[in-house]
């Protein structure tokens, strides 16, 4: 896999930092990445930059090259065969729920389009403060155990999603407010 990775996740910072505040620099890829135990690092992405101090999510991004047992195919996903998504999500969502932050996991594979991943507290968040999800999504029903989940193309929901209402209200409210 190479340094693949650790460049994906470079790019999803900057993609991240464009999105959410206009400032390419101010997430970077965790320190702790492919490092430590997730239990030490609030996601692969994180803010480093004041202005993102009030990030909401905590980002996951997992990069393979390609299927076998290293990839995964989103029709494993749905067929509830082995899938590294799964276990993926599963170690997100307790990051979240440690950082009190919503989970989005973005995973690519060589040569295709990135996905994004929320799960539906994540997407009513969204919906309440932003106006709009991402666009087209498959809804994934029973699959990540009892919880529903959504994949979004990666590119179009950042286009969509406009986080300005979003950063507005975080800068007088704290997030749990708004979470619970």
């Amino acid at each position: 896999m190479g340094k693949s990775w650790k460049n994906f996740e470079r790019r999803i910072a900057v993609d991240i930092g464009k999105w959410w505040c206009d400032d390419e620099e101010s997430f970077a890829r965790s320190p702790c990445s492919g490092g430590w135990p997730n239990k030490r690092a609030e996601g692969d992405v994180v803010p480093v930059k004041e202005i993102a101090k009030n990030f909401p999510f905590c980002i996951d991004a997992k990069y393979r090259e390609g299927g076998g047992i290293d990839g995964w195919h989103i029709e494993n996903l749905i067929l509830c065969k082995a899938c590294p998504v799964i276990q993926w999500w599963e170690e997100l969502k307790e990051i979240g729920e440690n950082t009190n932050r919503f989970p989005i996991l973005v995973t690519a594979k060589k040569r295709e389009d990135p996905l994004l991943f929320i799960n539906s507290v994540t997407k009513s968040f969204i919906e309440k403060f932003c106006g709009v999800t991402g666009g087209k999504s498959i809804e994934c029903n029973n699959i990540f155990g009892t919880e529903c989940v959504y994949i979004y193309l990666y590119e179009e929901f950042l286009q969509r999603v406009k986080p300005s209402s979003l950063r507005e209200i975080l800068k007088s409210t704290p997030l749990g407010i708004l979470k619970y």
